[in-house]
């Protein structure tokens, strides 16, 4: 203890006022710091409140417009299916609010001001859209140009893939088209969590199929 105080007492002025600035400098860095934390825990709050919301208006959308959304929402186009402008243009507003979504959740995401278990959430939600044939053709002829690249990069391969998919396995029983679905949506979370660098998404995987779809169920009746 003598030896410290001897060598704190032995500190010329100019040392002192080193110490000094950089105590100084180390408590101005820490208060920013926690002003930073303080900063994205309210943001993270914003964001998942104002994603709450939006997304209630889509499915509010949904309720309205669902007699004319069913064919739609279809794996493939339904042999009734006949163009009609006022109806697709229900079906464009409907699969474009929920892209405009998509892009705040990843952007959001990428900046880390939504949590990587609430993102998860959103993800199940990624993967559904794309069973709708109109979304995947609609995505090819129109709305990829319109997105991020993050969002480019999620949903172009994978439209193809799903696409493929169902070419694949047309001549498929169910079984085999259950197993074929479940392989691409395993391939789909690996893939966001690679373009997002979010590991957390694919703990998802290994809850039970029921388990993983409640999250959506409960976002499209408001629960």
């Amino acid at each position: 203890m003598q030896g410290l105080l001897h060598w704190f007492s032995g500190l010329s002025a100019q040392s002192w006022a080193n110490i000094i600035a950089f105590t100084g400098f180390v408590l101005a860095l820490w208060s920013y710091n926690r002003q930073q934390n303080k900063d994205r825990k309210v943001e993270r709050q914003e964001n998942y409140l104002r994603l709450e919301l939006e997304s209630n208006a889509v499915f509010r959308f949904e309720a309205e417009h669902g007699d004319t959304l069913l064919e739609y929402k279809a794996q493939t186009r339904p042999s009734s299916y006949v163009p009609d402008a006022q109806r697709d243009g229900v079906a464009d507003q409907f699969f474009l609010q929920q892209l405009n979504l998509f892009e705040i959740a990843t952007r959001s995401r990428r900046r880390r001001t939504v949590e990587p278990q609430i993102f998860g959430s959103w993800v199940i939600w990624f993967e559904a859209v794309i069973h709708s044939w109109w979304f995947r053709q609609r995505w090819v002829e129109d709305y990829a140009d319109n997105y991020t690249m993050d969002l480019y990069a999620i949903f172009a391969p994978s439209v193809a893939e799903y696409d493929e998919m169902l070419i694949e396995t047309a001549a498929a029983d169910a079984e085999e088209r259950e197993a074929a679905a479940e392989r691409f949506r395993r391939r789909f979370f690996s893939h966001v969590a690679a373009q997002m660098q979010c590991g957390e998404i694919l703990k998802w995987l290994d809850r039970p199929a029921e388990m993983t779809m409640q999250s959506y169920r409960n976002r499209r009746h408001g629960v």
